[in-house]
């Protein structure tokens, strides 16, 4: 549900399987401090910074073990190999920008 509001798609009660479920879902995100309403006065809600934060942490986990196979490739791998195997490895622009991978 934070990704989808992240990406600016309003989460349906059917996406979740009970009304029950999607109202706790989202009182559960909202005291933990995860999302914000937008407007007091109408639907819709934010991802505040802590929840941002957050999302990058997952996505840095989901492709840790890409970042150890990039860490092991030694300095005798040209930098051209190393290139297309990060390009393989880690497609996120964001991801890339983050690794302190040296060319």
């Amino acid at each position: 549900m934070l990704q989808m509001i992240l990406e600016h798609r309003h989460p349906r009660i059917g996406d979740f399987g009970t009304r029950r479920w999607y109202y706790d879902r989202l009182a559960k995100l909202n005291k933990a401090r995860l999302i914000a309403k937008k407007n007091p006065h109408r639907a819709g809600y934010e991802v505040t910074p802590l929840g941002e934060g957050l999302l990058t942490l997952r996505r840095a986990e989901s492709v840790r073990w890409n970042f150890q196979a990039l860490d092991a490739l030694d300095e005798t791998v040209p930098s051209e190999e190393r290139d297309k195997i990060m390009e393989t490895l880690v497609p996120d622009e964001g991801s890339k920008k983050a690794t302190a991978f040296k060319s």
